[in-house]
């Protein structure tokens, strides 16, 4: 029983050995994590990977021969390589490049201009509720309002 247990250990541990890694780093040769990496033999459906904090994807129980890759994620340039070659046990290492973004942040603040241009000339309105309201000696007339407004002066004429 314990070297049937041992043979089954060392025959996962050289699938494991044999299976193919695929290993993907950016342009600056920085680990991509969280990358979908997909293996496709034409006449079989792809089997897909993701990968780790590493960059390391490993697809045990893939035959060798020739394959399709492609490797995605946001922010990068999907790679596509239509004849690689695996062979057991291989490493593969491929790079993929940031997309190139510009962007600009521009922040406009709006300010209420000091003068309106389309008011040139000063504007006071005198109702007759502030004639009757105003605490003047005398009667109640218009006229006595007007020397209270700034900018107006009482002529001669009155």
């Amino acid at each position: 029983m314990r070297a049937l247990l041992l043979t089954l250990a060392l025959l996962s541990s050289a699938a494991a050995q044999s299976a193919p890694k695929i290993i993907v780093t950016d342009e600056n040769g920085v680990a991509v994590s969280s990358a979908r990496v997909s293996l496709q033999s034409p006449p079989q459906l792809a089997v897909h990977c993701q990968t780790d904090f590493a960059g390391r994807c490993q697809f045990p129980s893939l035959a060798p021969g020739s394959y399709q890759l492609r490797v995605e994620k946001q922010g990068f340039y999907a790679l596509v390589d239509p004849a690689l070659q695996l062979a057991p046990g291989s490493a593969i290492e491929v790079a993929i490049s940031h997309q190139q973004e510009v962007r600009e942040i521009i922040d406009v603040h709006e300010s209420p201009p000091a003068i309106d241009p389309a008011q040139v000339t000063a504007q006071e309105t005198v109702s007759g509720l502030d004639v009757i309201n105003l605490v003047y000696p005398g009667t109640h007339d218009f006229r006595n309002v007007l020397n209270f407004i700034p900018g107006v002066v009482q002529d001669q004429s009155g």
